[in-house]
């Protein structure tokens, strides 16, 4: 006898597209790429997988979709500044725990320092947009409108998420990732579900972290 899966569709595509930053490493050669053709690697794999999850759920592909004031635009990679300043309290917090003293440095990890300006910044600014569209727009409103969980849970399971495609950093970003996932996932609710507006925080927070790892990566 056949049983029907509720919501089966939905449950293979958040699937498919739960980690893509993993995916990098099954592409031969991946490794041997340069910190530009890393990234550009990484988009086109979002790219792709979006593509995918627009033709598996028709109709019911969650549309982006705009109206946000201007002030909220202009404000918003603010919120991407405030995400920075969540993660260093965490690891501050995790350095105080393990070795009993402050932090007196905030510092960055040193993938972004081999790149070159003009090729890195175009394509950090892509992936932190095709971030949103994944784990903000697709996964959120999935969660919200097809699953019918409530905004909270739904908010902490899609920063869980979106955590985890962070692995490949270790177990502290990890951690920090889910406090800025939530703050994202938070911001896409409140601004009335507007991609735009979560993707410029990212994209806030990304080039700040660039521009500090180019520095020596210490502030």
């Amino acid at each position: 006898m056949n049983s029907h899966i509720p919501c089966l569709n939905e449950l293979l595509v958040l699937a498919a597209l739960a980690f893509p930053a993993s995916l990098n490493a099954l592409v031969p050669g991946a490794k041997k790429l340069k910190l530009a053709g890393s990234m550009a690697l990484n988009a086109g794999i979002y790219v792709v997988l979006l593509a995918l999850a627009a033709l598996a759920l028709g109709v019911g592909f969650p549309v982006p979709r705009l109206g946000a004031t201007l002030a909220l635009y202009a404000l918003a990679p603010l919120a991407g500044l405030l995400a920075v300043g969540v993660e260093y309290a965490l690891g501050a917090l995790v350095v105080l725990v393990r070795t009993g003293s402050m932090a007196k440095r905030a510092s960055a990890h040193s993938y972004y320092r081999s790149g070159a300006w003009a090729l890195d910044l175009p394509i950090i600014v892509a992936l932190a947009f095709l971030e949103e569209l994944v784990f903000r727009q697709v996964f959120v409103t999935v969660f919200l409108d097809s699953f019918g969980i409530a905004v909270a849970p739904a908010v902490l399971a899609c920063g869980a998420v979106y955590a985890l495609n962070h692995s490949y950093f270790g177990r502290d970003v990890v951690m920090q990732k889910f406090l800025s996932g939530i703050l994202y996932c938070t911001l896409f609710v409140l601004s009335g579900r507007d991609v735009l507006v979560v993707a410029l925080a990212h994209i806030g927070q990304n080039v700040s972290v660039y521009l500090l790892s180019r520095r020596g990566g210490q502030a």
